[in-house]
């Protein structure tokens, strides 16, 4: 399940390398944005394994989702302050604590669905565009507060980025399990020409 899926990038990318076995079910809240999936996965020859759906992120979901659940894997790249992107398109003053508070709540709603979602011992990914750590390290441990069932698992394979922030009430230890980049080449997971992202 990719749950916010638009523009589709990540959806071909999982459907690809399933190679042609199984289903991702990618969701979007807008209409425009599922059909944009859609025809993606058609020009891409993956509309055999792609499954657009129109489905909000915060509310249960639709039976059209709802039919391939529980999921074995969730992918939850839920809309986040973007302070990671650069340059910054926003116009100055434009980001403000309330607004950053408001999109840690909305990832939680997210959070809470994805969790629904996932089959007992599934994997949950949760990835974000921003460098702010409420938004981050904040959802993780959030997640593992109202989620007993779930714990963090190592990355396989070769590790790139630096640790998560210890904050937000993370151990070291858990902090060390997540991956977080930063822009601008300063500090463990900084690179000279990278946005800043979080997983």
């Amino acid at each position: 399940l990719d749950m916010c899926a638009a523009p589709g990038g990540k959806t071909m990318h999982m459907a690809t390398l399933m190679g042609g076995e199984g289903v991702v079910v990618a969701c979007d809240r807008s209409a425009r944005k599922v059909k944009v999936i859609a025809d993606l996965a058609a020009a891409q020859g993956l509309e055999g394994c792609v499954r657009a759906a129109k489905a909000d992120a915060t509310k249960a979901m639709p039976p059209s989702v709802e039919a391939h659940a529980p999921f074995d894997r969730v992918l939850l790249d839920p809309p986040c302050s973007a302070l990671g992107l650069r340059p910054s398109l926003r116009p100055a003053g434009a980001v403000s604590v309330t607004g950053l508070e408001q999109h840690a709540r909305y990832q939680r709603l997210m959070v809470a669905r994805a969790v629904e979602a996932l089959r007992p011992g599934g994997v949950l990914v949760y990835s974000t565009c921003t460098i702010n750590p409420h938004e981050n390290e904040g959802a993780v441990a959030w997640a593992l507060r109202h989620f007993p069932s779930l714990s963090l698992a190592c990355q396989e394979g070769e590790r790139v980025g630096g640790p998560g922030l210890e904050c937000c009430g993370l151990t070291a230890a858990q902090s060390a399990m997540l991956q977080r980049f930063e822009p601008g080449g300063q500090g463990e997971g900084a690179t000279d020409d990278l946005t800043g992202f979080f997983i």
